[in-house]
């Protein structure tokens, strides 16, 4: 299965849970470091919520029949 079409297909309900998890978490972390002026934590952890929440995508349901 090619990249656009795992992108593409319908995403697993558990998967798609942690990752909108993960991008939740990473949110309120970047906010909470951003406030306390730490901004290298803000910035890993906003490219970790979003790298999370995009590889969350590529799991598919496997509805084929064989």
């Amino acid at each position: 299965m090619k990249i656009l079409q795992r992108l593409k297909a319908p995403t697993p309900r558990v998967w798609r849970q942690l990752g909108n998890a993960l991008l939740g978490i990473s949110t309120l972390v970047s906010g909470y470091s951003m406030y306390s002026d730490h901004p290298t934590v803000a910035l890993i952890s906003v490219i970790c919520g979003v790298i999370g929440k995009f590889l969350s995508e590529f799991f598919v349901e496997n509805n084929t029949q064989d």
